[in-house]
């Protein structure tokens, strides 16, 4: 099945640490792009410090297709949700 808009799919592994973003795999065989900008509510200076490959993280979709086809995808907006619905145990990136 195709990923939902507006779904958030926990513990999903980053398969790629890049300075613009994080691939990440939503399920085997379904990867998409978080954004440097999305990745956490307040800035990420440094993604290759904040971040390593096989981190598992939750993510939303906010995008089926950007300009290249490929899936968007937000943590920012998965922390943001998950705070709002009162779970408390949420936790930012890791310190740098």
């Amino acid at each position: 099945p195709d990923p939902e808009v507006g779904k958030i799919y926990e513990d999903c592994e980053v398969m790629g640490v890049h300075p613009f973003g994080c691939f990440v795999a939503l399920y085997p065989g379904k990867e998409g792009l978080v954004h440097v900008s999305e990745l956490d509510v307040g800035r990420v200076g440094d993604v290759e410090a904040s971040f390593k490959v096989g981190d598992r993280i939750d993510v939303k979709v906010i995008s089926l297709k950007d300009q290249k086809g490929k899936l968007r995808l937000s943590r920012k907006a998965a922390l943001i949700d998950q705070e709002a619905a009162g779970m408390s145990e949420v936790s930012s990136a890791p310190a740098e």
